[in-house]
């Protein structure tokens, strides 16, 4: 079962990547960066398919804000929503055992 649970990250490096793409019940992300340029290496790793290192399904990007906190620059913020790729065989499983009188049921 996948939690609603929001991360905020402002600066993460590697290991945290790895951390958050093997959390199990983590399903939404919300990324901070001050410098897209050099974020772009931990969202590749948020969304590339599952391996040794990234155990946990990828996220996908969804929503993109650019925030422009100091116009008079050129520099921006910008904030990433990613959620969970969660595969339609994991949702849609209809293993559950039902305990009655008369015995085990699979639903």
């Amino acid at each position: 079962m996948y939690l609603y649970i929001y991360i905020f990250f402002y600066y993460p490096d590697a290991r945290s990547i790895t951390h958050l793409r093997n959390a199990r019940g983590l399903n939404r992300l919300i990324y901070i960066s001050c410098s897209p340029q050099s974020a772009v290496k931990n969202w590749i790793d948020l969304t590339r398919p599952c391996s040794k290192i990234l155990k946990g399904h990828p996220f996908v990007p969804k929503v993109a804000i650019p925030v422009d906190m100091f116009p008079h620059t050129p520099h921006t913020e910008l904030i990433l929503l990613f959620e969970r790729q969660i595969p339609n065989n994991d949702e849609n499983k209809s293993n559950h055992t039902v305990n009655n009188d008369i015995g085990e049921n699979k639903l």
